[in-house]
């Protein structure tokens, strides 16, 4: 939902823009992977589905989430919707709606994240929002979908709690669908793809599996399910 009630300068015309564009993932050019995906008996069904990857219009907000949903599978969900109810400013219209909150915002607000994420991860997001707070620009830079997986991996790595997990997440959301996790989000290990019983699958059948699907085995493993065996 956008609504404003002033008249905006060109800038933020534009910022609205690219951020609604970038959260729906609009302008992405899916086509080769999907006719590939077709093809597959495994994919096939997911294809025809659909599949929705909703991203947050700034990369904190997809930081806090990655840290938050591989943190707490489970629990996450809900725990992002305190922090935001908590935390973000209010639509004037409907203040039982909230904006996703800014660094500033939980910066100002740490027994609050320790109460709801536990001491820990409340510190590990303070950590980040500071990060963010002070050299934001940098990290917002990789967004960007030119530079080298390798930068962004790099850059990804040396903020705190990121780990293969987070990462996967975080990769995801960057669309940098060339990235290859090496492990399962603890989701995707149950139920992945309506199966029943829990997937058992080590690294190196996971790289095995997406490497043949490059520069989409990133976007091929969210969308695989990892309880059935290919023939």
């Amino acid at each position: 939902q956008l609504e404003v009630h002033q008249h905006l300068t060109g800038d933020e015309t534009e910022e609205i823009s690219r951020k609604t564009w970038r959260m729906l993932r609009l302008g992405e050019n899916f086509t080769p992977f999907l006719l590939r995906a077709r093809e597959d008996p495994l994919l096939r069904r997911r294809v025809r589905q659909g599949a929705r990857f909703l991203r947050g219009s700034t990369f904190f907000e997809v930081l806090v989430k990655a840290l938050i949903l591989t943190h707490s599978p489970q629990h996450g969900g809900a725990q992002i919707a305190w922090l935001v109810d908590r935390l973000g400013d209010s639509l004037p219209s409907n203040p039982t709606r909230h904006a996703f909150p800014t660094p500033q915002q939980f910066l100002w607000n740490q027994t609050l994240l320790n109460e709801i994420l536990g001491r820990a991860l409340g510190q590990t997001l303070h950590t980040l929002a500071e990060r963010f707070r002070s050299h934001g620009d940098k990290f917002e830079a990789l967004i960007h979908p030119r530079l080298p997986l390798k930068t962004v991996k790099t850059c990804l790595t040396r903020l705190p709690g990121l780990d293969n997990r987070t990462l996967a997440l975080a990769m995801l959301a960057l669309g940098r669908y060339d990235y290859l996790p090496t492990a399962l989000y603890a989701p995707q290990a149950r139920n992945s793809g309506g199966s029943r019983g829990t997937a058992n699958v080590g690294s190196e059948e996971i790289l095995a599996r997406l490497r043949p699907w490059q520069p989409w085995g990133g976007l091929v493993y969210w969308l695989w399910d990892w309880t059935a065996r290919p023939a």
